[in-house]
This record gives structure tokens, sequence and C-alpha cells, in this order.
């Protein structure tokens, strides 16, 4: 699994919080990339081992 540097810095954009901190990044990305990955295994779009790329596009985030 990689994130292009888009879907890093939209991450970073979304989540940080001047008093929190860093801290609600795990959040962020618990509730957004990781809902993506388990919802594409479980409708199968997602094959074993396969390789993928997290971008956004249109503001939402992508696997490739």
């Amino acid at each position: 699994l990689k994130l292009t540097t888009e879907a890093k810095e939209f991450i970073i954009d979304n989540s940080y919080d001047e008093f929190y901190g860093a801290r609600p990044i795990k959040r962020y990305v618990s509730h957004n990339i990781e809902t993506l990955l388990a919802n594409s295994i479980v409708n199968g779009t997602i094959k074993p081992n396969s390789k993928l790329v997290i971008d956004v596009k249109n503001d939402e985030f992508t696997i490739n």
C-alpha cells in the first residue's frame, strides 16, 4: 500500500488540528482510508497480494 504525495497532503490538510496537533490524523486515516480499503475488500474489488496506491481525485480518496 502506497499513498501518493497528493493523498498525504490531503490527509494533513483535512485532519491536522492546531490545538490537538497530529493526533486527529490517526482517526482520520482510520475513518477514511481503512474504511475505503475494507469496503473494497468486502466488495471483491481488491484481490489478494494486490499492490495498491491511494490517491485523491475530486476531494475523494481513490484506489489504483
